[in-house]
């Protein structure tokens, strides 16, 4: 396995976090069908998150914005092939969601830290240097005393379909999945307001909370201004 992918993977995250409804409504929705995402849903999985999640994630359309070169793509439909972890919702033959979940060791904090210095001052390596401080306090691994968890990297609802509580529904079934392939702790970073929103409601942990106001590049500056509400990077998990 090509580790340099996964990599990327975990970098493509920073710019893109989950975004879900704008209502706190927990709706039934029985006609949704969860399904995994196999290799011949990717080219419609890949246009679904160019149309429904990149334009609009917090952290990738604050300026400067930033949009998936090929190769990210690329990396994505490798994951999603490789992993088996993937998941998205149907509904009358229509993607309505999409969940991109992956293995990450304990290792991924260092290498947060080593992109961040390899990115230098730039918008990738400030992310990187969140992240990395973000997953150190959560300090995930040692709270939950594992080596590898599922993690839950990349979330999207059809822009038509929100305040139906989708996104909640495939965090539901992608956590029956994980353990059901003896992964014991499902985990997320939130850059979303939205995304927060759905980990609350499932009552998952939650153990950090960065606020962008507070954090400042070398001068002193704002690194990171989102469109409200989206206000912190906040990461969750919950012990499957």
């Amino acid at each position: 396995m090509n580790n340099n992918y996964d990599h990327r993977l975990i970098n493509l995250l920073v710019y893109a976090m989950t975004i879900e409804s704008k209502s706190n409504k927990s709706i039934n929705v029985p006609t949704i069908q969860i399904e995994i995402i196999k290799s011949n849903d990717c080219d419609k999985v890949i246009t679904f998150l160019r149309e429904n999640f990149f334009p609009q994630a917090p952290l990738a359309s604050c300026e400067p914005k930033w949009i998936p070169s090929a190769e990210d793509e690329a990396d994505l439909r490798k994951c999603i092939i490789h992993y088996g972890c993937s998941i998205m919702a149907m509904e009358n033959d229509e993607l309505v969601g999409v969940c991109i979940a992956l293995p990450k060791k304990r290792s991924s904090i260092d290498e947060y830290y080593k992109e961040a210095e390899k990115a230098g001052k730039t918008k990738h390596g400030y992310i990187m240097k969140l992240l990395g401080d973000t997953n150190s306090k959560a300090d995930i691994f040692n709270r939950y005393g594992v080596e590898e968890i599922l993690y839950l990297f990349l979330a999207s609802v059809a822009a038509n379909q929100r305040g139906r509580n989708i996104a909640g529904l495939m965090t539901r079934e992608l956590m029956r999945l994980g353990k059901s392939m003896n992964y014991e702790v499902l985990s997320m970073d939130c850059s979303s307001y939205y995304c927060a929103q759905v980990c609350e409601r499932l009552g998952m942990d939650c153990l950090n909370s960065t606020l962008y106001a507070e954090y400042l590049d070398e001068m002193g500056e704002v690194m990171f201004k989102p469109k409200p509400p989206h206000v912190a990077m906040k990461t969750y998990a919950q012990r499957l």
